[in-house]
């Protein structure tokens, strides 16, 4: 996303020329908007600003950079003194010792939103800046601050308070004598300055076509009337497919990103994005399993059988002489029937079993039962472990172990690059032990959590810390924790597949990326 400030100074000089000197503050207010590339204000966001002086001329080693940390408001406004910051680096130390007299000098204004420093702009100071120099060392204050200047008109003298008289008769050619018409005016035309009854000088103004009405604008936008400063209005509702005016109720668009199942919303970058995990109920593909006298489901639910018998499955009937009989021990009556009719078609009958038809006897017109949907073929099935694997007899194998994911990587101090106060760069562990997954690229870093690897991550971070590192935790580019200065910083946290880990370094002074190690494992 490109940043950008629109920015203005207010700058305040009380410098004291009459009856009483006055102290001039060592500062400069300084305020800006900071907007995105399409106009709109970064709201409540923290700031790193980093500020240069630069003698003569834009390109030059700046003499004095301090740098201030702020939040913009809920207008996207901050607001800064100018030299009441951290001193980085210059030829000089302090705010107060910028040599002002030496000539022109230009603000170079640079800002970090948590990806390192992006370079605003230059601006040369104009003329309220130079002011400062009468709070100068030539003109600090000291003891004899809160002076009186008084001057006799009558004896032409100037006196200090506390101090010496200056003589000023001899700059006066005053035939007259008349101390009240010595008055004069001030005029200006085409760059020249008068003072009359006396001399004039030539002010040079930075301006190719020297047209003091075409010099820079500003835009503003209220409600559809787009307006620039010392020039006309536009209205823009006629550029709106908008029947009602209302640029809160637009349309918008849907969009689910099918790696981290998120739901998110378009046109609105606060919006939340909404989490669809908790809807894949994994469950597609299932497979039926045997323990003992029950059946369940695999993350399903168990059936009991109840009938754990082995011995009073399908059974036969048989009529031997004049008893009925019952297989696998069933028991038999004896057949007592007294048949005085004597008709062969109504007497007794019996059930046969012809692999898995079951029929009845003396009646040719009966249907036969098929019985081998009552055969489930798991009534002596086993269960066995063997390390991971687990199997049923007759049946499949499963591997009870998850996969492991895992990695670790080292790094060495880096004499080679040189940090300065606000960089920051994404901290690269290059030396790589191992890698399980091979999801680890040790060339920048970063950590990617596969296909099917969701779940609970541990993670190691060693540093050996510089005065004035930190580090910090970014979670899919996103700022998520701050790490604690420590040597051995441990971080728990739950990841989904195509989430990414990354570490920044960050420096508030001069120094080198040291030595450290980085780690991580699926826990669960």
């Amino acid at each position: 996303m490109k940043i950008r400030f629109i920015f203005f100074c207010i700058i305040l000089f009380f410098v004291g020329l009459g009856l009483k000197a006055q102290y001039t503050p060592k500062g400069i207010s300084y305020q800006a908007v900071a907007r995105d590339n399409l106009g709109n204000e970064l709201k409540n966001k923290e700031v790193e600003v980093r500020l240069s002086i630069i003698p003569s001329d834009a390109g030059n080693t700046p003499e004095y950079t301090e740098v201030h940390n702020v939040t913009t408001d809920k207008y996207g406004l901050f607001t800064l003194i100018i030299g009441q910051g951290s001193y980085v680096t210059g030829t000089v130390t302090e705010f107060s010792n910028i040599d002002w007299r030496s000539g022109v000098h230009f603000l170079k204004v640079e800002a970090d939103f948590g990806t390192g420093l992006k370079n605003m702009g230059t601006t040369q100071f104009l003329a309220v800046p130079y002011a400062m120099y009468a709070g100068s060392a030539a003109n600090s204050p000291d003891s004899d601050d809160n002076q009186n200047l008084s001057y006799d008109p009558v004896k032409k003298e100037l006196s200090l308070e506390n101090g010496g008289k200056v003589d000023l008769s001899g700059l006066y050619e005053d035939a007259d004598a008349d101390p009240l018409n010595e008055i004069q005016d001030l005029s200006y035309s085409n760059h020249t300055l008068s003072l009359s009854k006396a001399n004039q000088v030539t002010i040079s103004v930075d301006d190719a076509d020297a047209d003091p009405i075409n010099e820079i604008q500003s835009l503003s936008l209220d409600g559809y009337k787009l307006s620039i400063s010392q020039g006309n209005a536009v209205t823009l509702t006629d550029r709106f497919e908008d029947a009602d005016h209302d640029s809160l109720n637009e349309i918008q668009d849907l969009y689910l990103n099918e790696i981290s199942n998120n739901l998110i919303i378009t046109k609105n970058t606060t919006a939340t994005p909404i989490s669809l995990q908790k809807y894949l109920d994994n469950k597609d593909e299932q497979k039926l399993f045997t323990n003992g006298d029950s059946i369940w489901i695999d993350r399903g639910n168990t059936i009991a059988l109840n009938d754990p018998s082995k011995t009073n499955e399908i059974q036969t009937l048989s009529h031997p002489g004049d008893s009925i009989a019952l297989s696998l021990n069933g028991g038999k009556v004896f057949d007592r029937y007294d048949d005085a009719d004597n008709n062969p078609n109504n007497e007794l009958q019996s059930i046969a079993l012809s692999g898995d038809i079951l029929s009845i006897t003396k009646d040719p017109a009966s249907s036969p039962v098929n019985l081998s949907k009552y055969l489930d073929n798991s009534d002596d099935q086993n269960l066995s472990k063997s390390g991971y694997e687990l199997s049923i007899e007759n049946g499949n194998t499963v591997n009870l172990r998850p996969e492991i994911i895992a990695f670790r990587a080292l790094r060495n101090l880096d004499n080679s690059k040189i940090l300065y106060a606000g960089d920051s760069l994404l901290l690269a562990f290059p030396i790589e032990k191992f890698d399980l997954t091979s999801n680890y690229d040790n060339s920048n870093g970063k950590f990617v959590v596969p296909a099917n690897g969701e779940g609970l991550y541990h993670f190691d971070l060693i540093y050996q810390y510089s005065t004035g590192q930190s580090l910090r935790i970014f979670v899919n580019g996103s700022f998520y924790e701050q790490v604690m200065n420590t040597g051995n910083y441990v971080f728990i946290m739950y990841l989904y597949p195509g989430d990414y880990i990354e570490i920044q370094l960050k420096s508030s002074g001069v120094s080198n990326p040291q030595a450290g190690a980085f780690s991580g494992y699926r826990i669960h």
